[in-house]
């Protein structure tokens, strides 16, 4: 039976693993030329991406929705788009660096929204909008192109959908306030 008052629920230890995932990533795509590793990289890092759709999903579907199964998923997230974002570097610097501007433009917005959330809230807040879950499933398909082909193309697609994510959650915060986790963006109001 699936509970939401255990820490040890599937939704938990989906975020969990996601979480321990992240040093296996880096380890392995720091050590690319090893025979293997690009491969197995690309399966954890499908694997750590499907963690990401499936906690949310199970915890909805079976309404085992909780404060600390919403704050795992967001330190998992942490983890894995700062991983990311490293791994994005490592796999594709020359893309990235020549696309530096886009990459400011998106810092910018991701270090505003910190820090208005925290001024006007207390707290960061990360609103997962349809726009900032579909930028993460960019990020997602990023990584894994980046791993295996040029992406010069989809890397500044990424980059511009993360900023303009970034930009609506701000926008939010000032027209709407403290808003669900689950708020759907700003073209869903009703």
């Amino acid at each position: 039976m699936l509970t939401k008052d255990k820490l040890f629920n599937l939704p938990n230890i989906l975020s969990m693993s996601r979480g321990l995932i992240m040093p296996i990533l880096f380890y392995l795509v720091f050590n690319l030329d090893n025979p293997g590793f690009r491969t197995t990289f690309v399966v954890l890092y499908i694997i750590a991406g499907v963690t990401d759709a499936l906690d949310g999903y199970i915890a909805r579907k079976y309404d085992i929705c909780s404060d600390l199964g919403a704050d795992l998923d967001s330190y998992a997230d942490i983890l894995y788009y700062l991983g990311s974002a490293v791994f994005i570097y490592v796999l594709a610097k020359e893309a990235l660096l020549s696309n530096i501007y886009f990459l400011g433009f998106t810092l910018t917005m991701f270090v505003a929204e910190i820090i208005i959330s925290w001024m006007k809230f207390k707290k960061p807040l990360f609103i997962h909008t349809l726009l900032s879950k579909f930028s993460g499933f960019m990020v997602f398909v990023t990584v894994i192109l980046a791993a295996i082909t040029e992406i010069n193309t989809v890397l500044i697609v990424t980059i511009l959908l993360y900023g303009i994510s970034f930009l609506e959650n701000i926008v939010i915060f000032f027209k709407h306030g403290e808003v669900s986790a689950n708020f759907k963006g700003l073209l869903f109001e009703k």
